[in-house]
């Protein structure tokens, strides 16, 4: 690797380490200028046995009916209109406050990227903002269809030092061979540190993806709000196609419940996440060459009694759904779209996944936390 590559590698780096700190310092200040007993609610809020409470509004049924249409029409442009609807005002113009911002953040990292012609120099900040703004319009227009319909609140599921899956996945892709993996998990945490092992290995091809992961908790303690820091390592081998890739990367992760913003969607959660790779390209018996990845999406989710349910958008390339593929120029661009969900019964559990990218992924695992 040359010791240009080295500079842009470095370079990314610190521009992504800049832009995932942004919105973790504008959390920060929200909660450093909240009143006394919000603060205290917030405290509460991980230590409680009782789930949280939503602000009650008296709308019966068809009332309701028509603040879920509003939230799909005209709510697809203007994010907050069924809330308006349903008569809370509050909810509603903070909504649309926030996807406001998101927009400009879309216009301006996407104005920034076309005018610099994809600058290395600037590419990896420009992105990020372009994929926080697209995380604040997105999550802002399901927050608002997922409030309307009023459901009831519930908590996140306790930390527990130990969870591991056991599962299957099916790979639909029309380039490679493989289709079936079995999967493997396990999260360790001692303390603010987290170790996190997995694999994907197949069971019709030469194909297995092995990554290893170290996340230090800088704040939070608890699956309802935290931010991390992550560090991986990932080997991909696909030995029928005669290659390999090997990806070093480095990001920052965080939840955060969207009721410290937001009191009537108590239950819910945001997640964001940006950082970049270093990805190192194996050909057998050819040469070696090296490229950057960027990392990075955001999710809306909410808490089940005995679970969570979340939609995401992973901005990653180097997985098993890769980019998005879509007509004209922008195909590839963007990364790829999926769902999860888990439900828990004691100590063992359900989790299952789907994505979408230039290929599709489906996936089932048994789950169990122990040692609380």
């Amino acid at each position: 690797m040359t010791a240009g590559a080295w500079r842009r590698a470095i370079d990314s780096v610190c521009s992504a380490a800049l832009v995932a700190a942004l919105p973790q310092i504008a959390v920060l200040l929200v909660v450093a200028t909240a009143p006394p007993a919000d603060a205290r609610a917030l405290a509460e809020l991980d230590t409680s046995t009782t789930a949280p409470t939503a602000p009650a509004l008296d709308v019966g049924p068809g009332h309701r009916a028509l603040a879920v249409g509003a939230a799909l029409v005209p709510g697809l442009l203007l994010h907050g209109s069924g809330h308006f609807v349903l008569g809370d005002s509050d909810t509603a113009g903070t909504l649309l406050m926030l996807e406001g911002i998101g927009l400009l953040g879309i216009v301006g990292g996407l104005a920034g990227i076309a005018i610099t012609g994809a600058s290395g120099k600037t590419v990896t900040p420009l992105t990020g903002i372009t994929i926080g703004g697209a995380g604040l319009f997105t999550t802002t227009f399901v927050a608002d269809l997922y409030g309307v319909f009023g459901v009831a609140p519930s908590r996140a599921q306790p930390l527990t030092p130990i969870e591991t899956s056991l599962g299957v996945a099916y790979v639909s892709d029309r380039i490679f061979e493989y289709g079936v993996f079995s999967t493997w998990s396990l999260d360790l945490r001692f303390d603010d540190l987290r170790l996190s092992p997995s694999a994907w290995v197949a069971l019709d091809d030469d194909n297995a993806r092995l990554r290893g992961e170290v996340a230090y908790r800088v704040a939070g303690d608890s699956r309802a709000a935290y931010l991390d820091l992550v560090g991986a390592l990932t080997h991909h081998h696909y030995g029928s196609e005669g290659f390999a890739i090997t990806t070093g990367e480095l990001a920052v992760a965080s939840r955060l419940g969207t009721d410290w913003l937001i009191p009537a969607l108590a239950g819910t959660f945001v997640e964001g996440a940006f950082g970049v790779g270093l990805e190192g390209h194996r050909f057998f018996d050819l040469a070696t060459h090296s490229a950057t990845l960027l990392v990075g999406g955001f999710a809306f989710g909410a808490y089940l009694p005995r679970g969570e349910v979340a939609l995401y958008y992973d901005h990653r390339h180097d997985g098993f759904a890769a980019g998005l593929k879509m007509a004209g120029l922008g195909s590839g661009v963007g990364g790829h779209l999926g769902a999860r969900g888990e439900w828990f019964f004691g100590d063992l559990g359900v989790r299952v996944g789907a994505e979408t990218g230039s290929a599709h992924v489906v996936s089932a695992a048994l789950v169990y936390r122990g040692l609380q």
